[in-house]
């Protein structure tokens, strides 16, 4: 721990250094350039330990700069090669099928503000709310779905390949109406695809493979899984990093192939890249006139004034002043990055093999970004202003993103993560999520981070309170202030209190009805009917089974994005069992209350088992476990 901690303080040491001696924004020779990012690269295989990398940079129609660092096969010691070697450029996939759909666009053949279920036959949208959800809806993620993380990936080809197929199974709900605010959609994009497959009669492969592909000479990019013959040997492996040890992964199968299915070499992507910086054109071959391609890279939504939005499937990136527009992308163990200043002509790609990489991605975009285009202008803001402390405390709170699952117990995964937002004493906002981020009142509900880029916007709701959160690096949703009654502290707390609760009852009921002293009951159900212990005691031992058992299933909770396991739901049978027996077991103690059956101390006893079984039943049906599956 000590030697990350003081690899990561000389990359930040280097990199402050690097900012300070930058040139006018702009790349200087690429021999410059490759120093700067072998120091780079070394320094982050240290600090995120990663098996290989790889990046490729473009500027005025070139490929400016392209190299491999690392393996893509740590066994045979395979290195990698930006023009040969294939790496997951997981949610980037999702680039090649919007620019597919705006070609449907100026063609006419899809309007991009038509009801999404007109371009669907076996499949339909369903009308949650007035307005329908359009193709452009699906392109911003504003549809209004909920997040679904069941099925998303798999460990095997044993999946259903038809997209209306596969969405007629999992269709997310319409938790709120379209264009309130972004929440990122694997499932809006995959049903785009689904709408390129109907428009235009081709699979969503082929008709990629046939008007971007090829034409653009990306010989070497594929969304077969895993790639066919032709790339069997040239693609990179996966790694997951265990405290530096780098241990091999199977391949990462995407039942929703539009949304991240693609490999691809860094030279494919540069040319991809190319073709976007020049609207739409690469070596007199177009993919989209000079229009389209200009549309595509204007805004199309945004949370808010003052913070990042999207362009039409591009997400803006914007850093230091400069206009940055493209995609990210994850599996579990590739992590990439696809990134270009259209102003400047210029634009970087770069993606990791190892789970590792994805804070190395990050950190990489942003050297890359201070160094060679710095701020144009530094802007003055105001000083922390210690006299408002008071006022500031609204902003106060936990929020959590909008990503989520509303309807399913993929809910759950609500209970991780989330942003605290706290006041500090001399009035500065702290943001703490993975690290902690100072921040400063810029302007009505806008927070700048001190000595920084990253800006944060509130929302207020119509009662004048805090709501929402914005973050201008996360555009792709938004993040709500939790709700007092789905605060993680609060569950955990009522968990720790009511397990102990119906232990005692599952317990003691049993060994009291074995054990006699003086011809009583040793334990504190004397004088309580036995149908109604047992009923209580049936409920508190479904519940403690149900808490074990899930507990044990879900001990690598990642696990759930492959599927639910097949006694899982034998295992949401019990939560349903327990709340019958729980109703009954009230009316039981309310008639023990009134009628005070039993002794003070076995009332005391059975109310606090029942009462237990009853939060226990609020926290399942909050969390969505009461026998909800998908």
């Amino acid at each position: 721990m000590f030697k990350r901690t003081c690899n990561r303080i000389a990359i930040l040491a280097c990199a402050f250094a690097l900012v300070h001696t930058a040139h006018a924004a702009g790349l200087p020779d690429p021999s410059e350039f490759e120093s700067f990012l072998d120091g780079l690269m070394t320094g982050h295989q240290d600090a995120f330990p990663y098996a290989g990398a790889v990046v490729s940079v473009v500027a005025d129609g070139e490929i400016y700069f392209q190299k491999g660092y690392g393996f893509a096969d740590l066994e045979t010691q395979d290195p990698v090669n930006p023009e040969e070697t294939l790496f997951r450029i997981g949610s980037v996939t999702k680039l090649f099928g919007w620019t597919a759909l705006m070609q449907l666009v100026e063609q006419d053949r899809i309007d991009l503000d038509a009801d999404v279920n007109s371009y669907l036959n076996d499949l339909a949208v369903p009308e949650t709310y007035e307005d329908p959800v359009t193709v452009r809806h699906l392109m911003n993620h504003t549809a209004g779905f909920e997040d679904r993380l069941i099925g998303l990936f798999r460990k095997s080809d044993d999946y259903e390949t038809q997209l209306a197929v596969l969405l007629n199974g999992q269709m997310p709900a319409r938790v709120r109406p379209p264009s309130v605010v972004t929440s990122y959609s694997n499932h809006g994009s995959t049903l785009a695809a689904l709408v390129l497959e109907n428009v235009t009669g081709d699979s969503w492969s082929a008709y990629i493979d046939a008007h971007i592909l090829k034409p653009l000479g990306m010989a070497n990019t594929t969304a077969q899984q895993p790639p066919g013959p032709a790339h069997t040997s040239a693609t990179s492996k996966g790694y997951a990093n265990h405290n530096g040890v780098l241990r091999e992964q199977t391949f990462e199968f995407v039942p929703m192939a539009p949304a991240g299915a693609v490999s691809a070499t860094a030279n494919d992507m540069a040319r991809f890249m190319i073709a976007h910086l020049q609207r739409g054109e690469f070596n007199s071959t177009r993919i989209l006139r000079d229009e389209t391609a200009g549309t595509m890279q204007t805004r199309s939504f945004q949370n808010a004034p003052g913070v990042n939005g999207l362009a039409h499937g591009f997400i803006e990136m914007d850093r230091n002043g400069h206009r940055v527009i493209g995609h990210s992308g994850d599996t579990f163990w590739f992590h990439t990055i696809w990134a270009m200043l259209p102003d400047h002509g210029v634009g970087i790609y770069a993606s990791y093999n190892t789970d590792s990489g994805a804070e190395a991605r990050s950190k990489l975009f942003e050297a890359f970004m201070d160094r060679y285009f710095p701020p144009e202008n530094t802007e003055s803001v105001p000083a922390i202003d210690a006299s408002n402390v008071s006022e500031l405390k609204r902003f106060e709170g936990k929020y959590r993103s909008n990503r989520i699952s509303y309807t399913t117990l993929e809910k759950l995964a609500a209970l991780t993560g989330g942003i605290v937002v706290k006041i500090d004493d001399d009035g500065a906002l702290l943001l703490r999520a993975s690290e902690t981020i100072r921040m400063r009142e810029v302007g009505p509900l806008v927070f700048q981070e001190i000595d920084g880029s990253r800006r944060v916007r509130f929302l207020e709701s119509e009662d004048g309170q805090i709501a929402k959160l914005f973050m201008n690096d996360v555009p792709v949703f938004a993040f709500d202030r939790i709700p007092m009654s789905e605060l993680p502290i609060l569950h955990a707390l009522l968990l720790v209190l009511g397990l102990p609760v119906l232990l005692s009852g599952v317990i003691a009921w049993p060994a009291g009805a074995f054990s006699r002293r003086n011809d009583e009951p040793v334990f504190s159900q004397q004088h309580i009917p036995g149908a109604a212990r047992w009923t209580a005691w049936a409920a508190a031992s479904a519940l403690v089974i149900f808490t074990v058992g899930f507990g044990l299933t879900m001990q690598d909770s990642r696990q759930i994005v492959y599927g639910l396991p097949a006694h899982m739901p034998v295992l949401l049978c019990l939560p349903l069992i327990a709340t019958a027996l729980t109703y009954v077991a009230v009316l039981f103690g309310l008639l023990f209350l009134v009628r005070r059956i039993g002794t003070l101390r076995a009332r005391i006893h059975y109310m606090a088992v029942v009462t237990a079984c009853v939060v226990m039943v609020w926290q399942l049906r909050t969390w969505n476990l009461l026998g909800f599956l998908y």
